[in-house]
């Protein structure tokens, strides 16, 4: 099921939030910065917006510095991703998707701030709670319940 994939996108992720603000250098804070940046200036377009979101995403696991989890995540986030686009064509620019978009860029600046204060726990946490939010609102549709939906 999709809900199969998004649990194990959480597996992969929010330990990786953890790695990073144990791990990070100043050059990896300046990256994720810069795509908070990015998808600020995005948010009135969903498209555009969506894909910067789902790039911090893939940074994320990136910057943790595990090569296998980074593998294991680009197996993930290739479903994800599709699964994403899905939602944002049936829903951009909903007062839903605008508050979800908003919320999901206030993690994003949050996650930011707890790597750089290296609150490898706190980030950990937060990056949980955010997946699970996003989650919650990307299987609200009951149109797309397993991959073979999504793909088929």
């Amino acid at each position: 099921t999709l809900k199969d994939v998004y649990d194990a996108r959480t597996v992969i992720e929010a330990p990786c939030a953890g790695l990073l603000a144990e791990r990070r250098t100043d050059e990896d804070l300046e990256r994720l910065r810069a795509a908070v940046t990015e998808a600020e200036a995005l948010m009135d377009d969903p498209s555009a917006f969506i894909r910067a979101h789902m790039e911090f995403h893939a940074l994320v696991v990136e910057l943790a510095g595990n090569e296998t989890l980074s593998v294991l995540n680009g197996m993930v986030r290739h479903i994800i991703d599709q699964a994403n686009w899905s939602h944002v064509d049936l829903d951009a620019g909903s007062p839903q998707n605008v508050r979800a978009n908003r919320r999901g860029f206030r993690a994003h600046g949050a996650l930011v701030e707890l790597v750089a204060a290296r609150r490898a726990e706190a980030a950990e946490e937060l990056w949980r709670v955010h997946l699970q939010e996003a989650e919650d609102y990307l299987l609200q549709s009951r149109s797309m319940t397993t991959v073979l939906d999504l793909l088929g």
